[in-house]
This record gives structure tokens, sequence and C-alpha cells, in this order.
């Protein structure tokens, strides 16, 4: 099975950019022709070009659909061909070494004289056996070789923008994705392969005289690699027609159903779930003795709108002199009188999806308190918190009503000293101007993968970072708002007291996990293939593996040389 069919549609895809805009301009010519027909003979002359081109302008109404549609699927269509094509080369291999057993005359070969370094493993003749057993024409490589090194260098400069996959990416994009590799990865084997067959069929007149038919040996069809020497022949007396044809329809199947679920459980799924992952909810009456990391820290994390300068709003170089968090401690408690102190590195986030360019930013900047060296969080041990925000003084208005996202503030309570892991795993609470509330907060655990995509392959890879976030539990208008000094009131100024319960329910953990990973799909494939080779055994007589090789294989390693 020579190459013909890749190269041919290769070769389609960029005819189609020449021959789609010729039609489309074929169009435009019979539309637009009765109102410029002052200027006829200029349309006359353009008409006999399109003519040479074989583009009739009435032809055009039916072939541009066709040849849309064909720009549509030829990248698909040229995948799934280098990709059978690959499949039945490695067949054909594998089926020549298994009947010729080519590793076995290693040592009779390197008796030899002045013998290539190719040709100790595959013997003087042997060489250009291996080659045709890969159905590869010689004089064909010519002129695929030169086309597939034009595209090959076309194509690379846009294989990097293919790497990443968004998490929400649905399977059609995932599919495009690894048929784009596909393609590419096809592409460069299928010119190492030429290199090295044009390389052999240049020296070959110097070093042999082997006929075309390679010493009358013929080589087996590649496709009976996939579906097996003796999937449609007669096996037993008596058997008709209908039985070996059903018989080989339904091993056909399966070996279809079998490839088809190796690409959904082996490859597509864990892929998907490397960016979308999957979480469970776990609870206990008991708390855990520690937590792996730094001491618990309070931290006060807001995240502001952020507009760059030349809009009109200018950064903050200081942040602390328009907000402000007060711990509030019990008067019984010792040594109580810790501050929470100003981070001056301030962050800056974007919205997830947005590029650099995008108008409005988020500044996030974080008050940090850390009472005592405490594994898990205690209302016995912290402090209320008091946060007071001014607006005026931050830059935002307090009499707009639209747009409040951009003139409100997100305060974030963190229990781990990371910022951006507080951003990422905690739910703010919006506070905006001239408001006085008070919130009562409780903690969860929080179970990340470290390794993600290593954790795709197997779970035996899964490694855990367990942190405590905190969750809001109800918000309040805070009953102390006149009654208190310390809660400043006013349009621009608002204050958010913040209260940790003391919680007797049972804890929960949400811990990231992989519900279809590599291994996972191979035992599924695994189970999938023993149900079917029973179920083909129920119907006839015989498990598919003596039905398409003749014998059982007793050693795995052994299995491909016994195959055929």
């Amino acid at each position: 099975m020579p190459t013909k069919t890749p190269f041919l549609l290769s070769a389609r895809i960029y005819l189609l950019r020449f021959v789609v805009p010729l039609c489309v301009a074929s169009l435009l010519l019979l539309f637009s022709g009765p109102l410029l027909w002052e200027y006829k003979k200029f349309f006359t002359l353009v008409h006999h070009l399109l003519l040479t081109f074989n583009l009739d302008p009435f032809y055009g109404l039916v072939d541009l659909p066709l040849l849309l549609l064909e720009v549509a699927v030829v990248y698909c269509a040229l995948a799934i061909f280098l990709f059978l094509e690959a499949l039945l080369r490695m067949g054909s291999l594998i089926l020549y070494l298994s009947q010729q057993h080519v590793l076995l005359h290693h040592r009779a070969l390197t008796a030899e004289d002045n013998l290539k370094p190719y040709q100790i493993m595959f013997g003087r003749s042997t060489s250009l056996i291996f080659l045709n057993c890969l159905n590869l024409e010689f004089e064909y490589g010519f002129a695929d070789l030169p086309a597939l090194l034009f595209e090959i260098t076309n194509i690379a400069a846009y294989m990097t923008e293919l790497g990443s996959i968004n998490p929400w990416s649905y399977i059609s994009v995932i599919t495009y994705t690894i048929l784009s590799w596909v393609i590419f990865i096809s592409l460069v084997l299928e010119v190492l392969i030429w290199l090295g067959c044009l390389a052999i069929y240049i020296t070959r007149h110097v070093w042999s005289s082997t006929p075309s038919n390679f010493l009358g040996k013929e080589v087996s069809e590649p496709y009976k690699v996939l579906f097996g020497h003796a999937a449609w022949k007669r096996h037993f007396s008596g058997e008709t027609n209908m039985i070996r044809i059903s018989r080989g329809l339904f091993a056909t199947i399966l070996i279809l159903t079998l490839l088809s679920s190796l690409v959904i459980n082996v490859f597509l799924g864990p892929i998907q779930e490397t960016g979308l992952t999957p979480t469970k909810d776990l609870r206990s009456l008991e708390l855990p003795l520690f937590l792996k990391g730094d001491t618990l820290t309070w931290n006060v994390v807001l995240v502001t709108p952020w507009y760059i300068p030349y809009l009109g709003r200018s950064d903050l170089e200081d942040f602390s002199s328009v907000a402000n968090v007060t711990p509030l401690w019990d008067n019984q408690i010792p040594k109580a009188n810790l501050p929470c102190l100003y981070d001056p590195l301030a962050k800056y986030f974007l919205p997830q999806g947005t590029e650099p360019e995008g108008i409005t930013g988020f500044r996030v900047d974080k008050f940090s308190y850390t009472p005592t060296s405490f594994p898990l969080p205690d209302p016995n041990f912290t402090p209320d918190l008091l946060i007071t925000l001014n607006f005026t003084k931050i830059g935002l208005p307090v009499d707009v009503m639209s747009d409040s996202y951009r003139n409100s503030v997100q305060i974030m309570i963190g229990l781990t000293n990371d910022t951006r892991t507080v951003v990422e795993r905690t739910h703010g609470t919006t506070i905006l101007p001239g408001v006085n509330l008070l919130g009562v907060i409780t903690w969860d655990l929080r179970q990340l993968l470290k390794s993600p995509r290593l954790s795709a392959f197997a779970s035996l890879f899964d490694s855990y970072e367990t942190i405590p976030v905190s969750r809001v539990l109800s918000v309040y208008p805070d009953p102390l708002a006149s009654a208190s000094p310390l809660i400043l009131q006013g349009r621009d100024v608002s204050t958010f007291r913040v209260i940790m319960q003391y919680d007797l329910s049972e804890s929960r953990m949400l811990q990231d996990y992989r519900s279809r990973s590599v291994l996972q799909g191979f035992s599924q494939v695994g189970g999938l293939w023993t149900f079917l080779t029973g179920v083909f055994a129920a119907i006839f007589g015989s498990t598919i593996v003596r039905i398409l090789f003749g014998s059982i294989s007793r050693s795995i390693l052994l299995f491909f040389f016994h195959v055929f």
C-alpha cells in the first residue's frame, strides 16, 4: 500500500487554497456582470481567464459548497489516513519479523564481509526486504519527499499553539488537537523513513543486484496483521459462507471497538481531566492532627479593580493608607497585641480568558496576621477582624449604580500564606461603599494534586498538598455599627467585621482526584477485550486468538513472533 493517498490529500489542501478564491471570484463576476455591463470587454477577458483554469461561473455554484466542505474535512481525513498507514506499516514489519526470524540470524550475519551497520541486523538482501515490507515505492519517494518537507516547515511554526488545551475544551477540540499532532508526527516519521529508503535505493545498485521481486519472496499484505490471516477462512468442516462472513465482520467490529475504546479511555479522558479536575467531598467527625505547610496565618486579601494609568486612574503605592485591618482581641487572652501587617508587595491578576492588553485587571493587597503556632484554625486563639475601607481614597466612585463590580472591593479571608492560592481557592465577599457588615466564617480543608499531569498516568503518582480555606456562612448588618467608635460610617466608608464560628459539625474536605487515568484506561480496554472475546467464543465455539493466529502463544514476549 503506497503512500499516495496521504500525499494527494496533502497536495489537495494547498490546491484548495487557490481554487476556492478563484471560484469565489468567478461567482462575484457572475452576479456583478449585469450591474457593470459597460465594462463588458474587461469582464470578458476575466471570464476567459477563469475558463482557462476550467472554472465555469455557473459550475461554481455547485462546486464552491463542495470545495468548502472538502476544506473542512480534509485535515481529519489526512490524519486518519496517516494514522492507519502507520498501523499498517508497523503490522507489515511485525509480520516480516515473525515470518523471517531476522533477529535469530544475528550471529550468522556478522560473519559476512563489508557489511553496513544496518546490514548486520537485517543482512545484505534482508535490508531491502525490510523496506519492501513497509510497502515503500522507491521512485515515488523522489516526488513525495519534497512535498513532505515543504508541508512540515509550514506546519511546524503553528504546532506550539496547539500544545495547550483549555480546561473547558470539548471532546471535539481535544480530538482536533490530537489529530493535528498525529499529522505532524506522522509526517516527520514518514520523512525519516523516506530518507532511509532513498539512501538504500541510491546505493543498492553498488552493493546489491537483488531483483525487484526480492528473490521471489512475497511479503504478505499488511492488513492481515490488523484483521488476521484466518478471520475469513474456513476452519471447521461444514462451515457455510454466512458463518465465515459473520465471523469476519464480528472480528472486524471487535477490533474497531477496542481501538475506539483505547482512544477514548487512554487518551481523551485523561487529557480532559488534566485541566478540568473532579473533586470528592469527604467528611469526618475527627479533626486531622496536623497540616503540612506553614504556620496558620490570617490573610485579609483585598481585590480591587486596577485600571491602566492612561485612562485616568493611578496606582496607590501604599494601600494601607486607604484600608485598615484591626484585630479585635478578648481582654482575657494574654499577649494579645499582635497587629495585622500590610504586605507592600501588591500583586496583579487578569481575569481568566483575557488578554494582557485588557483594560481592567485586579490589584491584590494583603494584610497578614500570625497569631500562634497552631496547625488548625481555632476561634479560641484567633481574633475577630475589623476591615475598614475608604472608597474615595481608593479612587472608586460612590454614587454610580451601574458596573458595580468595577466600583467595589472583594474581601477574601485566607488561612495560608500564599496569596495566589487564597485568590484561586477562596470565594470573596463583595463590599460596596457605605455599608457596615458582619460576616461569620468557618474553615474547610482542600487537598490539591501536586502533579496533575503525572497523576493522569496512574493514581500511583498521586501526591497531595492539604491547605485550610475559609468559607463564609452568613453576612449580616453589623449591630454595633452605631454603638462602637471603631466602626466608621459614611457614604464613602465601609466596614466588614469578621468572626470565626466554633464549628461542632463534621469536618469537610474537598479532594482532587482522577476518575480517568491512562492505566485505568488500559484496564477498561482489557475488561472490554475479555467480554468481547467471551461473546465471540460463545457464538463461534472458539476464541478469536485461536481463529486469527491458529494457536495461543504461551509467552507474551514471543506472542508477536508466533503471529501468522
